[in-house]
């Protein structure tokens, strides 16, 4: 008995060659765990099924997957985890006119770290990108560009407290004395927190103490943002400035933190960066870590402060000082190696 040349192309096509064979069995997930993530560190995982009649694609419809991480439509969960915490949503993974879903379940662990060399606590920033500066406010935050960080860097959750101050340098030079030793420390200046990063690095070797440069500080102050302000969004609830500070410098931390857990980002007191300050520098700073102009007269100040208006408290906000100069709205928070 002779077959069909029609026939003989649907035989093949069933048997597999080289042609999606679909299953006669229900579409049903396969995968009822997830292994834990932790912050900072690459995560990939994949969700599974089996069954259907056709090839599975796949989407989160109920919760949300942690921030950093990504389910792509062929079932991969990957990226870089920047919030810990415990995780419930539900995936659904799709067969033709077949769906199936199942709640799942992530932990992320944090990744803190604390140093006894000056009481200051840290967070671990996982490498990542960010469009940096602003297109609508001043020149020198123009053009908003593309940066990519290639290195994670530990930075510290607070700004430098007065009592962090005494005991590494034995002063207390700040000018808001009477608002306690929790406050940050103020009237110092960039060549003055360069002697106190030298002195923790003697005192506790090995951690490579600093300041963070111009974009790890933004990067950090964004948090995954691209608004003005990071966090809940709002400045009231982010920071200390003109129009709530009563003019004088607060506690650290009594605001809100953004996601990476960094508090005063938006406020208390501006912040020394590493960075030489150039006006015109974003039109030609790299795209990937950059460090700021190789020499220049000024030092770059980030963050607002008790004495500022909100806008000079924008993650994108920029202003400078003479490494010398001592303002009492002007501190700093130190950055580290992982």
């Amino acid at each position: 008995m002779r077959i069909s040349w029609l026939a003989a192309l649907i035989a093949a096509s069933l048997s597999g060659c080289g042609a999606y064979a679909p299953s006669l069995d229900p579409l049903v997930i396969t995968t009822a765990s997830l292994a834990d993530a932790a912050v900072a560190r690459p995560y990939d995982a994949v969700v599974r099924s089996a069954g259907g009649r056709a090839a599975v694609s796949w989407a989160v419809v109920e919760g949300a997957v942690p921030p950093g991480l990504v389910l792509q439509p062929d079932g991969r969960l990957f990226g870089i985890p920047v919030l810990d915490g415990r995780y419930r949503f539900a995936v659904q993974a799709t067969s033709g006119a077949e769906t199936a879903s199942r709640p799942l379940e992530l932990t992320v662990a944090g990744q803190a770290v604390d140093t006894a060399a000056f009481g200051g606590r840290f967070v671990l920033i996982p490498p990542g990108t960010m469009l940096m500066g602003s297109d609508d406010r001043p020149a020198d935050e123009r053009p908003a560009h593309l940066v990519a960080l290639d290195l994670p860097f530990m930075l510290g959750t607070t700004e430098v407290t007065q009592s962090e101050w005494l005991a590494v340098m034995g002063t207390r030079p700040s000018y808001f004395t009477g608002c306690g030793p929790t406050c940050p420390a103020e009237q110092v200046s960039w060549d003055d927190a360069q002697a106190f990063l030298d002195r923790l690095n003697v005192t506790d070797p090995g951690k490579g103490y600093r300041l963070p440069t111009e974009a790890e500080w933004e990067y950090a102050a964004r948090a995954g943002t691209t608004g003005n302000y990071a966090g809940t969004g709002v400045a009231a609830e982010m920071g200390w400035y003109y129009q709530n500070s009563g003019q004088t410098t607060h506690p650290v931390g009594g605001k809100a933190p953004n996601a990476w857990g960094l508090y005063d980002m938006h406020g208390n007191v501006a912040e020394w960066v590493q960075d030489y300050y150039s006006s015109g520098y974003y039109r030609t700073s790299p795209r990937t870590d950059p460090r700021g102009p190789v020499t220049g007269e000024f030092r770059v100040v980030r963050g607002g402060s008790w004495l500022a208006n909100t806008v000079d408290a924008r993650s994108a906000a920029r202003s400078q000082g003479l490494p010398g100069d001592r303002f009492d709205s002007v501190g700093f928070r130190v950055a580290r190696s992982p």
